[in-house]
This record gives C-alpha cells, structure tokens and sequence, in this order.
C-alpha cells in the first residue's frame, strides 16, 4: 500500500517518536509537497530544514503534487455546506487521497468527519 502522510506524523517522526515506525518500515510512504511546506515553515533552524528537505527528497513524489484545483474547491464548498470546515491543507490531502485512492496516516480526527460527510474511507485505521 502507498500512504500520503500528514505533517503531524512526520513532525514526531522527526523529533524521534517511533508510534509509526512499523508503517514507514512495512509500506510506501509519500509526501506531498503542501506537506513539505508546512514542515519547512515550521522548522526552527537550518539543520531542521536540512532534514526536512532530505526527508522529502526520499519519501517526496511529483505525482502527489498534481493537484486537481478545481476539485479541491470544490471539495471545500460541499464540505462548508456539510457544516464540515477544514483547512486549505487539509483538503489538499483529502482530495489527493480521493483522486489516488491512497490512504492518508495522520493524527487528527477532523478526517474522521470528512469521511462521514463524504461516506469515503481515506485514513489508515490504527
């Protein structure tokens, strides 16, 4: 299986949480660049974005990053009208998911009600 992560995934796998490690060591893990992006704007040093920049020249892929911009939108308009607000990120992730039909590993539940709203399955269940 490919799974896209979340950045609150790779932020503890950065500071050296192993709660995942058994999923990067056993499957194909991606990241797309909204991602890379929100990691770099998050670090803390040169050294940080150093790592981070390697980390996404690994697991980074350019096939996660055509995003349909169109149907992102979209997605966030019929999710605002499901009373269902999520960031820009967010819906990034859930429409590349959508489109891909990977699964997204991540630590927040707000997915949880994307999927409820939209009757999909996009996050891996641990």
């Amino acid at each position: 299986m490919i799974i896209l992560v979340d950045t609150n995934v790779l932020i503890d796998f950065l500071r050296g949480y192993d709660s995942f490690i058994d999923i990067f060591k056993t499957e194909r893990i991606i990241i797309s660049g909204v991602v890379y992006s929100e990691l770099l704007y998050g670090s803390k040093s040169e050294k940080e974005i150093y790592t981070i920049r390697e980390l996404y020249r690994k697991f980074g892929t350019p096939e996660t990053d055509l995003v349909d911009w169109e149907k992102t939108g979209l997605l966030i308009k019929k999710l605002k009208k499901s009373g269902i607000t999520v960031s820009f990120q967010d819906a990034v992730l859930a429409g590349q998911c959508i489109e891909t039909g990977r699964k997204l590993l991540t630590k927040d539940k707000h997915f949880q009600y994307i999927e409820n709203a939209l009757g999909i399955d996009i996050t891996v269940k641990i």
